[in-house]
């Protein structure tokens, strides 16, 4: 198959420059669309459907559109040639169909891109309630949102069936990635404590406030900021579905880490967050409500975080097939989480 021919068809692409970028995490590529008369640009997402059927990706389609229709901070869908949000493409039989997604440009750049820096004339605690705000408008529209097309439900796709087909029985890290360079962690072992995690999950209370459609990677590598305005536009659903909203507010708290990091004193690093965190909360609150009860959750939505970090790591190497191969680096959250030391042991003293 010939995919660029087949994205100028789908969505009547004429003079546009197409760039396709190599296949991410084994499953999902980018193409960015540039009009280079109009100086628009878009970007086409090329996902193999795998597990995911083709409502998974219509009902994130109209999610994003939704949002963006109600003045969210986030970009749109754009419809190809016949009308539709979501395409289907047949490819080679080893690669199966592919879902084919075209999204509108978010504007600015990538904060990583100018050094951790806000816009000239603003503080560092400006941009972080910009970040806390832009979650909370989408939270507070997740709240009226009544579907079409149904986003599957955390605890439907996340369970222990699947946990325990995704990780290879024969898994275990190697004896250096341990704290005490001597045990190994096996499949077992985390299988066991995701177990436990999910059990964490389950017991909470779900209450039309707190429970809902999230974005699910909410961190800077899937927002863009207009340095000439302060505005966040994020982008990049597709692992949206719906779950508690201290999810995504949980992955906003450990982007506080690179601020602290070099913070010897484990007391400093404590108030620096809670610090950080606050003006997190203060600007989701200005969009939306959020309970001091959910607030003191964080802790089993931090360890959540982490177990769906690896198991997207499994994902990932499990789409690498053969080639897949595990790097020192890829076990440390893994042992992080199973220390389940509370705030994934930022503010202990000993080795994290």
């Amino acid at each position: 198959m010939n995919l660029e021919r087949e994205l100028r068809r789908l969505y009547d692409l004429q003079e546009e420059h197409l760039s396709i970028f190599p296949e991410e995490d084994g499953k999902t590529r980018s193409v960015l669309v540039s009009d280079e008369k109009t100086g628009v640009k878009s970007i086409i997402r090329v996902s193999r459907l795998m597990d995911n059927s083709v409502e998974d990706f219509e009902a994130e389609a109209e999610f994003v559109h939704f949002l963006a229709n109600n003045q969210a901070p986030t970009t749109d869908v754009i419809k190809s040639k016949a009308g539709n949000y979501v395409e289907v493409l047949q490819a080679e039989k080893e690669i199966g169909d592919l879902a084919v997604c075209r999204f509108s440009w978010a504007k600015g750049d990538n904060i990583a891109d100018h050094g951790y820096h806000y816009v000239p004339g603003s503080s560092i605690s400006d941009y972080w309630f910009q970040c806390g705000r832009a979650i909370g408008k989408i939270h507070a529209l997740s709240k009226n949102y009544l579907p079409q097309h149904s986003r599957y439900d955390f605890f439907s796709r996340y369970k222990e069936s699947y946990i325990d087909r995704l990780i290879p029985t024969d898994f275990k890290t190697s004896a250096e990635s341990t704290k005490d360079k001597k045990s190994v962690i096996t499949a077992q072992d985390i299988k066991r404590k995701m177990s436990v995690t999910l059990n964490s999950l389950r017991r909470l209370l779900k209450t039309p406030d707190n429970y809902g459609m999230v974005h699910m990677d909410f961190t800077d590598r899937n927002y863009a900021i207009d340095y000439s305005t302060g505005a966040i536009t994020v982008s990049n659903f597709g692992n949206c579905c719906n779950f508690f909203y201290m999810y995504d507010l949980a992955s906003i708290w450990t982007q506080g880490f690179g601020w602290t990091a070099w913070e010897i004193d484990p007391a400093k690093r404590k108030q620096f967050m809670n610090d950080y965190f606050n003006v997190i909360l203060k600007g989701y609150r200005s969009e939306t409500t959020l309970s001091e009860q959910d607030c003191d959750n964080l802790p089993v939505f931090i360890q959540a975080l982490l177990m769906c970090r690896i198991l997207n790591k499994f994902e990932a190497k499990k789409a690498e097939g053969e080639r897949a191969v595990w790097e020192e680096e890829d076990y440390f959250p893994i042992r992080i989480f199973m220390e389940e030391a509370p705030y994934m042991g930022f503010f202990s003293t000993g080795d994290n």
